[in-house]
């Protein structure tokens, strides 16, 4: 599976999130940061479909690590589910924007090569 494509999965998931775990009224930060994640995560993974940006391979490791920190930073340790979510789902940005910056290194400006 292309990595551009698993990357664009993972931020819709991060949408889809909130409604799939049935994040109540107390988690309403949570329900917005993934889904301003999930944006981010989609617009960033999307334009690997344009053209090979290493920039966008770093910012997606960026979201992924505050993704990652993010129930620390904001204090959400309590409840499971975004926990977790956003700790399993920030691993997996992260990897998905490394191996994205790795093939923008190495395929430059050539957009027909797989990621």
């Amino acid at each position: 599976m292309k990595s551009r494509f698993l990357a664009m999965a993972i931020g819709v998931w991060y949408i889809v999130a909130p409604f799939a775990w049935g994040y109540s009224a107390d988690w309403k930060l949570n329900w917005w940061l993934d889904i301003i994640i999930g944006a981010a995560v989609l617009v960033l993974s999307g334009s690997f479909l344009i053209g090979w940006s290493r920039i966008a391979g770093w910012l997606l490791i960026a979201v992924g690590a505050f993704s990652m920190f993010s129930p620390f930073i904001f204090g959400y340790l309590m409840w499971s589910d975004p926990y977790w979510n956003d700790l399993v789902f920030g691993i997996l940005t992260v990897a998905s924007g490394v191996a994205l910056s790795g093939a923008a290194i190495e395929y430059g400006g050539r957009s027909r090569h797989p990621a």
